[in-house]
């Protein structure tokens, strides 16, 4: 689904990728399953944007560091439903 366009969302990508394997492995799904990678992935969507993959302006705009945004994906991947922590 993800079609990443700048370098920061790659970089915060790379950095929570063995979180997603985890949660992979967690649900015991194939890691290699495209369908499986999108339903952990899916909080990613309705908890940080889909355009904020997009372009490098969204990120400048709003500030964010690779480390925060590695941050907010870790935390979607933990409470998908946008639980208070």
């Amino acid at each position: 689904k993800y079609s990443i366009k700048s370098a920061t969302a790659l970089r915060a990508f790379i950095r929570v990728s063995p979180d997603v394997v985890r949660r992979l492995d967690q649900d015991h799904a194939d890691r290699g399953d495209y369908r499986a990678i999108g339903r952990v992935i899916a909080p990613w969507g309705r908890r940080i944007g889909d355009l904020r993959f997009e372009t490098d302006g969204a990120w400048k705009r709003s500030g964010t560091t690779v480390e925060s945004l590695a941050r907010e994906l870790k935390l979607a991947l933990e409470y998908p439903e946008g639980a208070g922590v």
